[in-house]
């Protein structure tokens, strides 16, 4: 008995004198740090010996890390320990992604942009790119601030900025190197063009901002690099849009449900930090190495930003690289700018339908019937002409509805819209549908008004006049 208990300490001390493998030289370091005093005694000859370094040398870098450890002991996060054994980081991956799509309704490329997002923090000494991850939706109450509060729940060091100055914001990032969580990005930026300069600065490793410090007003420079997720309504400046990966978000039908996060134990969340914790350990090494190719469609600065996903996903197996490369054309694939979505332009589109009981109708007699409606605004929204159709199609653009060539009987062949193109959008953003706008049929006997070149719809009892 003696002997197995003489054992087990000694099998105790020799995992504890040699640090998880894959660690890099830095990750080595900060391992020993968090030894004990004996723990590090028994560790340091040897951890020397592999680093190339002499003892007093680790002693200080040691002494250096503890030592900023105790200057931020008044830092605002709690102390996440990696998880007790390894840890499978495409399983992790999978579970991250699917508690995402269990309380956000998101496509899963989101979901799976988001799970390689939050991973990336917790590898906060291996990129140099930072890309921003921007919550976007085209009207409220589409869980852009649900998303963010979860993602808050799972990143490294997670840091809340309402009510944060750019002063404060800078100086917690020097101090910290926090996750920075933004909501309402639209007010929070706005009209503060010191908080978009540490935005854009934050993007690239040694990224900083200067400021004039103390009575002799001396230069410091403010480390500002680090992952940022800002959520909102439609988008933000060119230079921060370009520096993200856009994560849509949709409105909840009636019939879709989600689990809400307040039901689901703390602890669930703890242990995914602390999983994360443990594969940023164990993963360091080969996510650095990793070099995935990435798709040559995705622009020269969406490329940068992916990078550091696709070299988790490249890690963590085939099926993961793969989802990573779907997320990126879908999410990343097209270079152009979110844009603002008036929910009112499809109230009023889906009353143009209603009104003309049509099934498709052409861009001409879209932007006609919009703009008869006086109160509506569009016969002056464009400086006080007409609303054109590039302004529609760009508003459209945001719920994926753009127009298209369509044969209109004896008036041939125009640019328009067929009425199901807008189901999915009406039955998220509006509330009241006159009619079913999914059971309209196309006409196929080939029947047109020869006036207004609109095809009735089939089933009406009366034919509108003039058609032959």
């Amino acid at each position: 008995m003696i002997s197995s208990m003489a054992n087990l300490r000694n099998h105790h001390n020799l995992r504890q004198r040699v640090p998880p493998p894959g660690l890099t030289d830095e990750g080595k370091i900060k391992w020993l740090s968090s030894l004990k005093p004996v723990e590090y005694d028994q560790a340091r000859e040897e951890v020397a010996k592999e680093l190339g370094i002499r003892t007093s040398t680790l002693d200080a870098c040691v002494k250096g890390i503890r030592a900023s450890l105790i200057e931020n002991k008044d830092s605002p996060f709690e102390i996440v320990e990696a998880w007790h054994e390894p840890v499978d980081l495409g399983w992790l991956l999978d579970e991250i992604s699917e508690s995402i799509r269990r309380h956000i309704i998101c496509e899963r490329q989101t979901a799976h942009a988001v799970a390689l997002w939050v991973a990336m923090t917790h590898f906060d000494d291996v990129f140099d790119i930072a890309p921003l991850a921007i919550i976007s939706a085209p009207e409220m109450r589409c869980g852009k601030s649900e998303l963010k509060r979860l993602i808050g729940k799972m990143v490294l060091r997670p840091l809340d900025a309402d009510g944060m100055s750019a002063s404060v914001l800078f100086r917690g990032f020097d101090l910290w190197n926090p996750t920075l969580l933004v909501d309402e990005y639209d007010a929070f930026v706005k009209d503060d063009e010191d908080l978009r300069r540490i935005i854009n600065a934050g993007h690239q490793r040694g990224g900083c901002v200067w400021r004039c410090v103390g009575d002799d007003h001396t230069p410091k420079r403010f480390n500002v690099f680090g992952p940022k997720v800002l959520a909102g309504i439609g988008g933000l400046a060119p230079t921060i849009m370009d520096r993200g990966i856009i994560l849509q978000l949709r409105r909840k039908l009636s019939t879709e449900t989600v689990v809400r996060q307040r039901d689901v134990p703390k602890v669930f969340f703890k242990n995914i930090q602390s999983k994360l914790a443990r594969v940023a350990l164990d993963y360091a090494k080969p996510v650095s190495a990793a070099r995935p190719a990435l798709p040559d469609s995705l622009s020269d600065r969406a490329q940068d930003n992916w990078e550091p996903l696709f070299q988790i996903a490249h890690v963590a197996g085939d099926e993961w690289l793969k989802r990573a490369r779907e997320a990126s054309l879908k999410l990343s694939g097209q270079d152009e700018d979110i844009k603002t979505i008036d929910v009112e332009l499809l109230a009023d589109i889906q009353e143009a339908f209603e009104n003309t009981r049509v099934n498709k109708i052409s861009f001409t007699d879209l932007i006609k019937a919009i703009c008869d409606d006086e109160e509506a605004g569009w016969a002056t929204y464009n400086r006080g002409k007409p609303i054109t159709p590039r302004q529609v199609s760009k508003r459209l653009k945001e719920y994926g509805i753009s127009s298209k060539p369509i044969r209109f009987g004896y008036d041939g062949v125009q640019k328009g819209f067929d009425i199901d193109q807008f189901g999915d959008a009406f039955a998220r953003y509006l509330k009241n549908l006159d009619f079913p706008v999914t059971q309209l049929q196309p006409n196929k006997d080939g029947a047109c008004n020869h006036v207004t070149g609109k095809t009735p719809i089939l089933g009406m009892d009366e034919v509108t006049e003039g058609v032959l």
